[in-house]
């Protein structure tokens, strides 16, 4: 609900290149499956998750730039980082539940864990549509975006050096 505001705020020709934001794991989804599997049968998952966990720390960095260059730009960048590390996590769900939990418990610990990943992203909709909501011209639509950005850089920044 906010792409058009964006769009505005930063002059962006075409809707579609900030949609291309929102479509950004769908894309990667498929390409970076194949590189997960690759790296999970090659190394151990600790290392794996700390890569990935690299990965979205250095998408939500470029992310960032956008509040110091003013340019929309970094942040379709940084999130495509960000997206390319997103199936090492979906993957590592399977790999947890078949190496530490019985056949019986496997199920319920899949679908807690899949239930966590649509829990977060219904509140990350959430909380950003409650940040912009009072957004009306384009200085409070970057204002909004540079708060969503300064919550997701902490929150990534925080599970990076607690992990």
């Amino acid at each position: 609900p906010v792409a058009i505001e964006i769009q505005e705020a930063y002059q962006i020709r075409s809707l579609t290149v900030v949609n291309l934001c929102a479509i950004s794991f769908s894309l990667c989804a498929a390409p970076f499956t194949l590189v997960s599997i690759i790296a999970f049968s090659r190394y151990e998952m600790t290392t794996v998750l700390r890569f990935a966990s690299l990965l979205q720390l250095l998408g939500m960095l470029v992310r960032d730039i956008t509040m110091v260059n003013d340019s929309f730009w970094p942040m379709l960048i940084g999130i495509y980082i960000q997206a390319a590390s997103a199936p090492f996590f979906l993957n590592t769900q399977a790999w947890i539940s078949n190496r530490w939990f019985s056949d019986q418990q496997r199920a319920l610990a899949t679908g807690l864990m899949s239930a966590a990943i649509v829990l977060g992203n219904a509140l990350s909709f959430f909380l950003t549509g409650f940040i912009f909501a009072d957004a009306k011209d384009e200085v409070e639509v970057k204002e909004a975006l540079h708060t969503v950005l300064v919550v997701q850089t902490v929150l990534i920044a925080s599970c990076f050096l607690i992990f």
